[in-house]
């Protein structure tokens, strides 16, 4: 949709698009197509300040840790998972969302 937006109303107006949908469900993708868009705009101080404010609200909602054994995922450490009962099971994340 981005590019669709792009081509036919502009760079802006498709960056306007792409961070409205980015403050609602951010997403590694959206970022991509928003860095992408930047590339004429990255030098312009508001323009940057927006993207790092999206980014650190992308941040803010992934879990850091996720339990081996079911999968529920949290902001908070715990021994036992709050959702299968299990012990030491939850874990850190790792990879492009983890820790």
């Amino acid at each position: 949709m981005t590019d669709y937006i792009v081509k036919e109303k502009g760079i802006e107006a498709g960056r306007s698009y792409i961070i409205e949908h980015l403050q609602d469900q951010p997403s590694v993708r959206g970022f991509a197509k928003l860095i992408e868009l930047e590339k004429e705009f990255f030098m312009s101080d508001p323009h940057f300040k927006q993207l790092q404010s999206l980014i650190t609200r992308y941040i803010e909602l992934k879990p850091l840790y996720e339990c081996n054994s079911c999968g529920f995922t949290t902001n908070h450490f715990s021994w036992r998972c709050p959702a299968c009962n299990n012990w030491q099971t939850i874990k850190p994340l790792a990879g492009l969302d983890g820790i």
